[in-house]
C-alpha cells in the first residue's frame, strides 16, 4: 500500500520518495522518506520515466542517462537505465554496477526507457525507444535480476521494431505485462500530418505476436 514517486530534484539528479497509503512520509527510506542519486558528472544528465515496488520491499525505476544539453563537447549518447534501491533506500550493489545498469543495444544507438515491468521470475522487461539519428523504433530489452541482459531475450537480451519499415518515427509511451507474459506496447507511429495511434503485442520471447490485430500490429 505505500506509494512511490521518481522524478528529478535536479536534472544530474533523479530522486525517490516513499509515502505511506495515507500519504504520509515513509520512515525508514532514505532521508524522511525521500533519496537522491546524481549522475556525478554535471554533463550528464538524467531522465526517470517509470518505477515498480518489489514483493521483497526493493524498488527498481527506469529512464535514461544522457548528455546535458548545456554546451558540454563530449559526444552525444543516451543510456538506458535500470536503478535499484534496497528497502532502506540505498542502491542495491548485488543488482548492475552498484546499483545502476546503463545499457545501449549497439555502440551507436541512442537507447531510452519508458516502463519497467517486473516478471513471474522476478526478472525485469523494460520497454523504450531507440533513436538511430534518423527515427524512432519500439525497443525492449530484458535484464536478469542480477542487472545483467538475459541473451536468450529477443537478439542478445533486446527486441527491437521497426514497426513499418520506414523511416517514420515511432515513439512508443506505455507498456502492460500480460498475466500470459505476453507485452503489449503502446504509443504513436508517423511524421507530418499523419500520426496514428499504434499497439504492438510481443511474445513472452520478445518476436511480435502475429494473433494479435495484423501481424501484431
Amino acid at each position: 500500500g505505500n506509494i512511490y514517486v521518481c522524478g528529478l530534484k535536479n536534472l544530474d539528479e533523479l530522486f525517490v520518495h516513499k509515502f505511506t497509503p495515507m500519504g504520509g512520509v515513509a520512515s525508514g527510506f532514505g532521508n524522511l522518506g525521500l533519496v537522491t542519486v546524481a549522475t556525478g558528472n554535471t554533463n550528464h544528465w538524467y531522465e526517470a520515466t517509470d518505477i515498480k515496488a518489489e514483493s521483497n520491499g526493493k524498488v527498481v525505476l527506469c529512464g535514461k542517462k544522457y548528455k546535458a544539453n548545456n554546451g558540454s563537447s563530449i559526444n552525444p549518447f543516451w543510456n538506458l537505465m535500470v536503478l535499484r534501491l534496497n528497502s532502506n533506500g540505498s542502491l542495491d550493489n548485488s543488482f548492475a554496477n552498484n546499483g545502476i545498469a546503463l545499457l545501449n543495444r549497439t555502440a551507436s544507438s541512442f537507447d531510452e526507457a519508458r516502463n519497467i515491468h517486473i516478471t513471474a521470475q522476478n526478472d525485469y522487461l523494460i520497454t523504450g525507444n531507440t533513436y538511430s539519428g534518423a527515427d524512432y523504433n519500439y525497443q525492449v530489452c530484458k535484464l536478469k535480476s542480477n542487472g545483467t541482459l538475459d541473451n536468450s531475450y529477443g537478439n542478445n537480451g533486446w527486441s527491437m521494431h521497426d514497426l513499418t519499415g520506414t523511416n517514420d518515427q515511432e515513439y512508443h509511451l506505455t507498456s502492460i505485462l500480460q498475466p500470459d507474459g505476453r507485452l503489449l506496447l503502446g504509443g504513436n507511429q508517423g511524421d507530418g500530418d499523419t500520426v496514428y495511434f499504434a499497439l504492438l503485442m510481443l511474445k513472452a520471447d520478445g518476436s511480435t505476436d502475429n494473433v494479435f490485430a495484423a501481424n501484431g500490429l
